[in-house]
């Protein structure tokens, strides 16, 4: 009787070890383990079902990639400030999003006056304009378009959740801001 509950527990472990190396390799194939290889700790590509997922836990998010963009062809984190850039794999798709954190109850539009009055370089008066405001998911988003005649055109969209102010932005579209959003946890 004993033998055979030493054989059962023996099996159980190798079993949980079995399937533990097996979720291991499957979650850290050679694609996801090249794009984690540079990121902080923290900052990762998980695979989840068939899609990629940034999770960010040193800046408190989420981000499903698009189905779209057919996965992730580069990933880069510099800091909370300077952003985690993300390249699509099967288009010029690429976003960056930079975190910013506030005391609660900050006045958002408030804010943001300033912050753009703070970086003139960023945000030149004559070539930056507030192209609009509009709701995504539950957020209050507040969109800028830079057009800058060397540069070319740039879209910055910033949105306020608690203690922290997002700022999502591409010179590829609008359309890759907005599906990076759609598809956050914030």
């Amino acid at each position: 009787m004993k033998k055979n509950i030493v054989i059962l527990i023996v099996v159980g472990v190798i079993l949980i070890l079995a399937i533990g190396v097996v979720y291991f390799f499957w979650q850290g194939g050679p694609e996801i383990r090249r794009l984690n290889k540079n990121l902080p700790e923290g900052i990762r590509i998980e695979k989840r079902g068939d899609q990629q997922v940034i999770v960010n836990k040193k800046d408190g998010y989420e981000i499903k990639v698009p189905k779209d963009w057919g996965g992730v062809r580069e990933v880069e984190y510099l800091s909370k400030e300077s952003g985690l850039t993300i390249g699509a794999q099967d288009t010029e798709d690429w976003v960056s999003v930079s975190v910013y954190e506030v005391l609660r109850g900050i006045d958002f539009d408030v804010w943001l006056k300033q912050f753009l009055k703070d970086h003139p370089l960023s945000f030149p008066e004559k070539i930056t304009s507030i192209i609009g405001e509009e709701k995504i998911k539950n957020y209050k988003v507040i969109k800028i378009k830079v057009e800058h005649p060397m540069t070319g055109t740039t879209f910055f969209y910033y949105f306020q959740t608690d203690s922290h102010i997002y700022e999502i932005y591409t010179d590829y579209s609008e359309k890759s801001i907005r599906a990076v959003i759609l598809n956050g946890n914030f």
